[in-house]
């Protein structure tokens, strides 16, 4: 079964050039609700899925739960054989596709946790003792073998979206896309429109009331940049228009013009009409 994830977020999560954390991409697939239908795959193309998609949990887990330092994620396992078979899998699955480039590091991890085994134990059972954080830090100085899983399997998802996931409807995403994908309610009113350069959502996007009418539009850039240049009220009357780079303007919902700065100068009105001093 291959994981369907949200095409816009696929495009949003993919673009790592304006800060957003490789980790989201891993994590769209890894906590997919929605499959597609594998009766047309092969036993061992539906095999090749279920591992991938098995790389995307483990990884997607190492990661999150390690996010407060690699001992505290230590601590969790009870015993030996839970730290040997937990990473003897991820093992197994990083060199089924090819990521071999951290595996030394994650053996170290595990010969870390057997060196120090009776420490993390004693920091198990007294968790909650006032030195036990200083006592977690000093160890966690001790763990030199850090590992970049995310990035590498976020930037083979982005190489070969096909291999991992399929857009909400089944279909396979285009890794490289530019152009405009517009997304529709199920009644078949348009939510939502935007654009995508080179795989990278770059340019307007413009969401939709549910009468069909414009919302707002937005510049989008990657991940953090996103400015409002228009919005508008349900009844299609414009609200808000941004002009150049620091003039504006506002109205009611009546028509009325609201509020404006062009330049240095700042008017406001009533909704009837009269300027406001």
């Amino acid at each position: 079964m291959i994981a369907k994830i949200d095409t816009y977020d696929f495009y949003l999560y993919s673009d790592f050039r304006n800060g957003s954390n490789p980790l989201n991409l891993i994590q769209l697939i890894a906590h997919a609700e929605d499959f597609t239908d594998d009766s047309l795959l092969s036993e061992e193309e539906k095999e090749l899925y279920q591992k991938r998609n098995e790389l995307c949990e483990i990884v997607f887990e190492d990661e999150w739960t390690s996010r407060n330092g690699k001992i505290q994620f230590l601590i969790e396992f009870s015993e030996r054989k839970y730290v040997e078979n937990y990473y003897n899998r991820f093992i197994k699955l990083l060199q089924m596709f090819g990521l071999d480039s951290e595996i030394a590091n994650l053996r170290k991890t595990v010969d870390f946790y057997i060196k120090y085994e009776q420490k993390i134990k004693e920091l198990e059972e007294n968790e909650g003792n006032d030195d036990w954080w200083d006592e977690v830090q000093i160890l966690e100085k001790e763990y030199t073998y850090h590992y970049s899983t995310t990035n590498n399997l976020a930037n083979l998802i982005v190489e070969n979206p096909e291999d991992y996931c399929r857009d909400e409807k089944g279909n396979i995403i285009e890794a490289n896309f530019t152009g405009k994908k517009k997304r529709y309610l199920d009644n078949g009113v348009l939510s939502y429109e935007y654009t995508i350069v080179n795989g990278q959502i770059l340019g307007d996007y413009i969401s939709y009331y549910k009468n069909g009418l414009k919302k707002e539009l937005l510049f989008v850039d990657g991940y953090f940049h996103k400015e409002l240049i228009k919005k508008w009220f349900s009844n299609g009357q414009i609200a808000y228009e941004k002009i150049g780079d620091t003039d504006f303007k506002y109205w009611y919902e009546n028509g009325q013009l609201q509020k404006q700065r062009i330049g240095d100068v700042i008017k406001k009105w009533d909704e009837t009409g009269n300027e406001i001093k």
